[in-house]
């Protein structure tokens, strides 16, 4: 999936060892003690309402594209 794809990318070339957490679903609570946290555009509002004042080194939003245009269509 693309979401282990960016855990690895960043594990692979970020010379920081970051903590980096998927959000797998709605129910995935994460952790305060993750430094990236990478999640669908669907799951972004979950991220957000869990822990409004949750602070991160880095939030990968995967298909962030459709933040942009939300009609835009999926294949």
């Amino acid at each position: 999936m693309a979401r282990e794809n960016w855990k690895n990318e960043i594990l692979k070339f970020s010379p920081t060892p970051y903590r980096v957490h998927i959000v797998w679903n709605s129910l995935d609570r994460g952790s305060p003690l993750n430094h990236i946290v990478v999640c669908s555009y669907e799951g972004l509002e979950g991220v957000l309402r869990r822990d409004p004042d949750a602070r991160y080194d880095g939030l990968i939003v995967d298909a962030a594209h459709y933040a942009k245009e939300p009609t835009a269509k999926r294949t």
